[in-house]
């Protein structure tokens, strides 16, 4: 049977984040970013507060996620924005022997080969395998493409091609991403041939206007259940807040009240009363829910996740710790 480990030293990490082989764990660093692209499911932009996990939190994130077949990584947001705070993580988390394989980044930070090639070498030096560097239509809406491709071709040297996730994206395609989205008939038809996976945080507000409705019917033989399987759940993370999250703004836990090894717990988390729903009756029961508490709902939705993040942002009063944090629901 292949390891984790055996699949990144002979092929790389782009073969081993592939659903059919291995999935990933997360740290969210921050809800900060230096871009708010419109199909952010947690809705990071430049006006969250600057809010960063600390350092002794994410390590010990670390440390349980070390003991899971799961390829781990450092995101945001931007995580980059707070760049020493993640050195130092990394460098803490080597000396331990959990380093995260990979970081997450747009590349708006590379203004330069001298600033690109120092950072990703130090990060390097702590023990990060490589990276994803995020190119597409929405991050060029703020991001030069040629940023990105610098990032790519730089972390090509520093990591090896095999370990730089979007380098295909970013230094064939980013150019042709650069004002799609100020074309509004461009735009829709990308969405169309491209829909979000997921529609909740910036997507649910900015790109259901392009999807045709369809009756609530549609949704009512949707179940969640996989999405809080923590054995099947393509990705789950940690945030800046402690909050355990497979389904951004559906909190599964808290580091407050357990250590993030212990919140790895499946009986836990199907013990979530929002779990429980979302498992057994989907997004469809979700909004009967909210509907018995007042919610009236829509004669139609664009995507399943659609009637879900309808009724939970309605639902919010009554779950506050569970349906959060306010980054993800709030414009």
């Amino acid at each position: 049977m292949e390891t984790l480990r055996d699949v990144i030293d002979s092929e790389g990490l782009r073969a081993a984040v592939n659903p059919k082989r291995f999935n990933v764990a997360g740290i969210i660093l921050t809800y900060q970013c230096t871009a708010a692209c419109r199909h952010c499911l947690f809705a990071c932009s430049p006006a969250r507060p600057p809010v960063v996990m600390a350092a002794e939190d994410c390590v010990e994130a670390l440390r349980a996620y070390s003991r899971l077949p799961r390829v781990v990584h450092i995101a945001g947001g931007e995580c980059f924005l707070f760049y020493e705070r993640m050195l130092e993580i990394c460098r803490a988390a080597r000396r331990e022997g959990v380093a995260p394989h990979f970081v997450e980044t747009n590349a708006s930070w590379c203004a330069s080969d001298e600033i690109t090639e120092r950072r990703l070498s130090a990060l390097r030096d702590a023990g990060v395998l490589g990276v994803l560097i995020s190119a597409d239509p929405y991050h060029q809406e703020f991001i030069p493409a040629e940023r990105a491709q610098r990032c790519a071709r730089i972390a090509a040297r520093v990591f090896g091609e095999q370990n730089v996730l979007g380098y295909e994206a970013c230094v064939r395609r980013s150019g042709g991403f650069v004002g799609l989205t100020r074309d509004e008939q461009a735009l829709r038809d990308h969405v169309r041939k491209h829909p979000p996976e997921w529609m909740a945080g910036s997507a649910y507000r900015h790109l259901a206007k392009y999807l045709d409705c369809q009756p609530l019917e549609a949704f009512a033989a949707v179940r969640c259940e996989r999405l809080f399987d923590l054995e099947r759940v393509w990705e789950f993370h940690f945030d800046p807040y402690g909050n355990l999250q497979t389904n951004c703004g559906v909190v599964l836990g808290n580091t407050r009240s357990a250590r993030p090894l212990d919140l790895l717990d499946q009986e836990r988390v199907w013990a979530n009363p929002i779990v429980k729903v979302l498992s057994r009756t989907g997004p469809v029961g979700l909004l009967r829910l909210a509907a018995e508490r007042g919610l009236a709902p829509r004669d139609g939705y664009v995507h399943k996740c659609e009637v879900c993040f309808h009724a939970r942002s309605f639902l919010r009063p009554h779950f506050r710790h569970i349906l959060c944090p306010d980054e993800v629901y709030t414009p």
